[in-house]
């Protein structure tokens, strides 16, 4: 096991309150107000923890959900102690996680520097849903586990599950890790037919992936199919461009980018300036404010890029009339 060694899930839980399986014995070992929360999550978090803690404490649910809420108040708030605790008193009710307590045991767990514990729920949980591979994969990620990371996603595709646009970024990320071309690929495959390639986060994990494997060419069709663009996916090619040596390459996709950019802010500034757009052309059945956006985000923007693109350094990009 890669990753940061911990102790086990129930050690520090189980010295807190073992010797009691009756509620009212355990009580006072899970107040909230004993817990010494980091500033930004007071007193917001300290106010949820006595509202989702109180009704477990009192009534002891069975259903295993009911303690879902509180692993996930948890997560990312840097109170591993508390978490075991409430972990242990899960375990000696006798009360079995199913996949939904379970991807929120293992964010909290992986959240908290003891993937150890993340893996353990993980592989206790006898039917796991997407979501619970989701949290186990971002986990193994996180820490660098990038084999760990890729062999639950072919567990989980061979169970009958596709990944979505939570799960496939952070595998191609693990694929680019261990430079497999070939699963990274296969990730590729899967997401077209789950049609998440589109999310703009799975384009740009795809980019990235490519770039890592020295497959610019393929990295620059997944980033022209991108039907949305941010910083992340500009740069993750233009750095392959620039890892491949195609330094040229890379200062005109810059240059481009810059002029995405100015394009960007266009609209607002030439409105500004009063000007209206003609949208009597724009034939779809839409709003009148969806025509504007239809015509500045294609057919204006297009035009000016190729004026831009067509006019020497000083000149005039004028529309005519």
């Amino acid at each position: 096991m890669h990753g940061p060694a911990r102790r086990g899930p129930y050690k520090d839980g189980l010295a807190g309150i073992r010797g009691s399986g009756r509620c009212g014995h355990i009580r006072p070992r899970l107040a909230p107000e004993a817990v010494d929360l980091p500033p930004m999550y007071k007193p917001l978090s300290l106010q949820k923890l006595r509202a989702l803690l109180n009704p477990l404490l009192f009534h002891c649910p069975s259903h295993p959900s009911s303690y879902a809420p509180v692993f996930e108040i948890l997560t990312g708030s840097n109170v591993l102690k508390l978490g075991r605790q409430v972990h242990a008193f899960i375990t000696l009710r006798g009360i079995e996680p199913n996949a939904f307590l379970g991807a929120k045991m293992v964010a909290m767990y992986a959240s908290s520097d003891d993937l150890d514990s993340a893996v353990f729920v993980y592989r206790q949980i006898k039917n796991p849903n997407r979501l619970l591979y989701n949290a186990i994969v971002r986990g193994y990620a996180k820490y660098g586990c990038s084999q760990e990371c890729v062999e639950v996603y072919r567990f989980m595709h061979t169970g009958g599950l596709s990944g979505d646009n939570f799960t496939v970024p952070f595998v191609l990320k693990s694929c680019a890790d261990i430079g497999s071309l070939w699963m990274g690929m296969c990730v590729h495959g899967q997401s077209l037919r789950g049609g998440c390639d589109l999310d703009m986060y799975v384009g740009t994990s795809l980019i990235d992936m490519y770039v890592k494997c020295s497959e610019v060419g393929d990295a620059r069709n997944v980033f022209e199919e991108m039907p949305e663009r941010d910083a992340s996916s500009w740069n993750a090619l233009i750095n392959g461009y620039m890892k491949a040596g195609d330094v040229g390459l890379a200062e005109e996709l810059f240059r481009v980018r810059e002029i995405y950019g100015f394009l960007e802010a266009l609209p607002d500034k030439i409105k500004a300036q009063g000007y209206v757009p003609n949208t009597s052309f724009a034939l779809h059945d839409v709003s009148e404010e969806e025509k504007e956006q239809n015509l500045s985000g294609h057919s204006e923007k297009l035009a000016v890029a190729f004026g831009i693109l067509n006019t020497e350094a000083g000149g005039i990009v004028s529309k005519r009339a």
